[in-house]
C-alpha cells in the first residue's frame, strides 16, 4: 500500500484488487494478491488507530438503484477513459466498452468508503474481521464471473480520482479490463486521516 503526502500537507493513497476469472466457490477468493502498484512516497504514513466501534451499517445509496451526484461524476470519468485506447505501464489496452451501474456493487463500495473513514484505516479488507472485498460483494448477494476493486483517499473530486488511479499501472489495468460490465461506486468524506475516501468495485455477473 502507498501512502503519499503532499506538499499542501494533505494526503492522499490509491490501492487495488482483482480477480478474474474465479467463481464464488473459489478458494482462492480470499486470497487474491494486490496488484502492484508503482508510485513511492517520500513517507509513508500511516494511518493513526481509531478506537474500536461497530462496523457502519448499509446505507441507502443503492438500495433502489440510485446512485449518488458523486458517483454519477465518477462512472461518467471511468467510462470516458474506458472509451480511448492506452497504456497501462507497458501493457497496451483498446478502447473498453463503459460500465453499466449494479445497486449491490455500489451497496458494497459505499458501505467500504464509510467504514474506512468511521473507523480510521485504508485497506480492501475490513478492519476487524479482515472479510475482502470478494467477501463484501459475496454477502451482498453479486454473483460474479470476475470482480475488482480499487480504493482511493484524499481526492476531493472525481476526476482527481480516475487521474490518479490511471497514473498506477495496476489500476489502470484494472479501470480499462474489457471483462468487467458492471461498477458499483461509494464516496464518503467525513473523519479518518484522509477525510474522503472512494471505492469502486467491478464486476462481470454470472449468468
Amino acid at each position: 500500500m502507498v501512502f503519499t503526502r503532499l506538499i499542501t500537507r494533505s494526503v492522499v493513497a490509491v490501492s487495488c484488487l482483482a480477480l478474474v476469472g474465479v467463481g464464488l466457490d473459489s478458494p482462492a477468493l480470499t486470497a487474491a494478491a494486490p496488484i502492484p502498484e508503482v508510485a513511492r512516497a517520500s513517507k509513508p504514513v500511516i494511518p493513526a488507530e481509531a478506537p474500536a466501534v461497530t462496523p457502519v451499517k448499509a446505507v441507502a445509496l443503492a438500495s433502489n438503484n440510485k446512485i449518488g451526484s458523486f458517483e454519477k461524476s465518477l462512472l461518467k470519468e471511468i467510462n470516458k477513459a474506458r472509451s480511448k485506447a492506452r497504456k497501462c505501464g507497458s501493457t497496451k489496452y483498446k478502447a473498453a466498452k463503459s460500465l453499466s451501474w449494479n445497486a449491490k456493487l455500489g451497496t458494497v463500495a459505499e458501505n467500504h468508503s464509510k467504514d474506512m473513514s468511521k473507523r480510521n484505516y485504508f485497506s480492501h479488507n475490513t478492519k476487524g474481521s479482515n472479510a475482502s472485498p470478494f467477501t463484501r460483494i459475496k454477502k451482498a448477494g453479486y454473483k460474479y464471473k470476475a470482480a475488482g476493486e480499487t480504493i482511493a483517499a484524499g481526492y476531493a473530486t472525481p476526476q482527481a480520482v480516475v487521474k490518479a488511479w490511471l497514473k498506477s499501472p495496476g489500476h489502470c489495468k484494472v479501470l480499462m479490463n474489457k471483462t468487467y460490465t458492471q461498477i458499483g461506486l461509494g464516496f464518503y468524506k467525513g473523519g479518518g486521516t484522509y477525510v474522503t475516501y472512494t471505492t469502486a468495485d467491478f464486476g462481470k455477473p454470472k449468468k
